[in-house]
């Protein structure tokens, strides 16, 4: 069987575009490991399969009645839907899933080596981190304190994981923190933690500005 270039462009987009629009947005909430470009086809190939697979008793019965015939417009606004909506929202299902405790204990039951989707610890932490104190300790030994909230920043590409704080503080006598004045922030190049403590919004904290 001999393809056209049309043909090639029909089946890159169907079997491809759903898989990677899942995968895609599922990595926006869960950091997804790289892999190569191989890898990364046939995990596109595998999301679209799914992304039919659940679609294919629909198709089914809309095909034994001529749907497509007698409803042109109607077919190609569903067939849209399945192939750009559909994925997207079972992307955003997906990663809330894999997020949720209850799964991964049960995983941990069934296997005490159960893959985790999260690279790193550091992904991990910074994916479910929504506001916290931050102590960043550098190679030096000198320390800086933060709020890490909305307006903070970590890099989720492997080798580079700097760190933006939105908000610097110092100690005083007292242990409390005193928010500095006239700054906008922070950045720490990746190079230069040595590691990090995250604390509960619960400590004594003066905004002395």
């Amino acid at each position: 069987m001999t393809l056209s270039s049309f043909d090639a462009v029909y089946y890159t987009f169907a079997f491809l575009v759903p898989g990677y629009l899942m995968f895609w947005v599922f990595s926006i909430f869960v950091p997804t490991r790289e892999s190569q470009l191989q890898t990364a086809i046939l995990r596109y190939l595998f999301f679209s399969c799914l992304n039919y697979a659940l679609w294919s008793p629909l198709f089914y019965y809309l095909a034994k009645i001529d749907y497509s015939i007698h409803h042109t417009l109607r077919w190609f606004a569903l067939m849209a839907g399945v192939v750009l909506l559909s994925p997207i929202l079972l992307g955003m299902f997906f990663s809330w899933l894999v997020q949720q405790k209850w799964l991964r204990k049960m995983m941990f039951k069934v296997s005490k080596s159960a893959f985790h989707p999260i690279p790193t610890a550091w992904d991990y932490k910074m994916s479910n981190l929504s506001g916290s104190w931050a102590i960043v300790t550098l190679n030096d030994g000198s320390q800086v304190l933060g709020w890490y909230g909305s307006q903070s920043f970590s890099s989720s590409i492997a080798g580079e994981r700097d760190l933006f704080l939105e908000s610097v503080f110092q100690m005083d006598e007292d242990g409390a923190w005193i928010k500095r004045k006239n700054t906008e922030g922070i950045w720490i190049p990746a190079n230069q933690i040595k590691w990090i403590e995250f604390f509960s919004d619960d400590k004594e904290v003066s905004n002395d500005e």
